[in-house]
């Protein structure tokens, strides 16, 4: 199976009058929830759904734990997750504290089997259908 895209139209960056460029955009099939998830990985081992859940709930609530506490969290051979802060700039090094930062990003470093799982996808490209607006006063 391949992995859908369609094409998209983006300004360049910092030429807002240029021509707009073209570019890829994945498109997904649909997202599986945990439920799912966890009913898959229940038919192709020899454990249950229920524990599945249990143990993925619990990844849900210590992977914020760790990364607050400012771990990284190494999950082995799925990756590992890990926080980015965003912060104001100032003019010297002293002057950044903790009230420079303006936010963090959660992070994900796939693992080197991972990546390479990834490298075979073929791709194909889909063309979104036009959606059709009503136009009050006109028959259709």
């Amino acid at each position: 199976m391949a992995v859908k895209f369609k094409s998209i139209a983006k300004p360049i960056p910092g030429k807002p009058s240029a021509p707009k460029r073209h570019y890829a955009q994945a498109v997904s099939n649909r997202t599986i929830n945990l439920r799912a998830f966890s009913a898959e990985i229940g038919r192709i081992s020899t454990v249950s759904k229920p524990d599945i859940m249990a143990v993925l709930e619990s990844f849900v609530e210590l992977i914020p734990v760790h990364l607050k506490n400012g771990n990284a969290v190494n999950l082995g051979p799925l990756g590992t997750f890990y926080l980015n802060v965003k912060s104001e700039g100032r003019d010297k090094a002293e002057d950044v504290s903790s009230s420079s930062i303006i936010g963090n990003k959660l992070l994900f470093r796939p693992s080197k089997l991972i990546r390479t799982e990834l490298k075979s996808i073929e791709y194909e490209k889909i063309t979104p259908k036009p959606v059709e607006v009503p136009v009050e006063g006109v028959d259709a």
